[in-house]
């Protein structure tokens, strides 16, 4: 049976290791604090230590994916964390000839993007603070090798991720109006399942290095938040400012057209239709 190890196994880890348990594989969750309840094994280790060194060349993953988040913006955390502790795990599994490394991004490495083009699986990474040049740098630690995937994730929503709802109810606090770009947290789950599966069953061909995961929908804020309010049967707002619109739009053309990926929440409107149906009053 093939393991997989999710170093950093927070809320999307988990949803990420349910899909493959089901699916015949091994699979362990590293976290770096309390260990909580799990359908699969859980471990509270730092990466950093000599304990988790001696852990990892027991469990000999064939496959890891690194989705460690840190705690904090400051910039030294992110280097911590997204460079300094993937660059320690690849170390680990270059010890290993052929496990393969698989390392969760974010659609911030596209921040310097201002102008109304779609920012594809291949455009260049164009980062306009210091955390996004953290993270372009950390993919390049994967791209930079043979083989390995980056699944760069888009703004994450689900049914325990609510901040929207709570936005659009407070029209006091609405930012200023831009681009949103997101994904359904058990769809970014199951699309990196299937990306792993068919590299473990070797029908992952013509791959790319970088996924953008996400739902290829970008749309602006205010009618998102509009589209909530009218679904919580809220008072409508007459005076929002008709701006130009500013901001990244990004898809994915090897989810929609090479890999013909079926979303569970192709949309915004799918997606917060049913994360409303589960609020209780």
């Amino acid at each position: 049976m093939p393991k997989i190890m999710i170093i950093g196994c927070g809320r999307l880890g988990q949803i990420i290791g349910n899909f493959f348990q089901i699916n015949k594989f091994s699979v362990v969750g590293i976290r770096r604090s309390k260990v909580e309840p799990s359908k699969f094994p859980m471990y509270a280790y730092d990466i950093f230590s000599n304990e988790f060194d001696i852990f990892f060349q027991e469990q000999k993953p064939d496959y890891i994916i690194y989705s460690a988040t840190p705690s904090s913006q400051d910039p030294k955390d992110y280097e911590c964390i997204y460079f300094n502790g993937l660059k320690k795990v690849k170390h680990l599994s270059s010890q290993l000839p052929k496990t393969k490394l698989f390392f969760i991004s974010s659609t911030r490495v596209f921040n310097g993007y201002h102008n109304d083009i779609l920012l594809d699986d291949d455009t260049p990474t164009n980062p306009s603070d210091p955390q996004g040049e953290v993270l372009a740098n950390a993919e390049r630690l994967i791209t930079d090798t043979d083989d390995g995937i980056v699944f760069r994730l888009s703004g994450i929503y689900g049914l325990d991720r609510q901040m929207m709802i709570g936005l659009a109810k407070s029209p006091h606090s609405w930012p200023e109006n831009r681009y949103t770009n997101r994904i359904f947290d058990t769809d970014a789950a199951h699309i990196i399942y299937q990306v792993i599966d068919a590299v473990h069953e070797g029908k992952a061909i013509a791959t790319p290095r970088v996924i953008n995961v996400t739902d290829s929908q970008p749309i602006d804020l205010y009618t998102v938040l509009l589209f909530i309010r009218s679904k919580l049967k809220l008072q409508p707002i007459e005076d929002l400012t008709q701006d130009p619109v500013q901001g990244k739009r990004i898809v994915s053309s090897y989810l929609l057209k090479q890999m013909n990926y079926k979303f569970q929440y192709p949309d915004y409107q799918s997606g917060y239709l049913k994360i409303i149906s589960t609020l209780v009053d």
